[in-house]
Parts: structure tokens; sequence; C-alpha cells
């Protein structure tokens, strides 16, 4: 019997994201960003690093994402 797929977006969480991005009204795109943003001091916050979290996790089962990356000269692992 086939699986049945379900599509949903990731929520991306502000009160994790790094100061060097910007996020997408809909909180579901991050970019890179020229200047550091002002934002609130937050225990949760993203200190070292370019990042941002999901809003939520997952415990269990195989989970996959869909991922359009925009053009860029070096990538980090």
């Amino acid at each position: 019997m086939l699986e049945m797929v379900q599509y949903t977006p990731v929520i991306l969480d502000p009160n994790t994201m790094s100061p060097w991005v910007c996020l997408s009204d809909d909180l579901t795109c991050v970019r890179l960003s020229e200047v550091r943003q002002r934002i609130p001091e937050n225990p949760e916050r993203c200190s070292r690093g370019v990042m941002v979290l999901g809003s939520e996790g997952f415990t269990s089962g195989k989970h996959s994402w869909e991922v359009e990356v925009g053009e860029k000269s070096a990538w980090t692992k």
C-alpha cells in the first residue's frame, strides 16, 4: 500500500534568528542580510553563526524537505 505524503511548510521561529538574516512576512523563507538586524536580545536567539530554527520539532518518523537556494559563490556545511 502506498504511504500518504503530507506537505506542510516549515514555519521559522523569529525568536531564534541570527541578527544576520531576514525572515519573510509568512516566516517560511530566510535570506542573508547585508547588515546586522536590530532585534531584541533573547535567550533562544542563535548568536553564533547565521541561522534560524523551525518553530516545531519532530520526535519520531521520517522527514524530508524541499529547499530552494539562491545563487551563492560559497556554501558551508
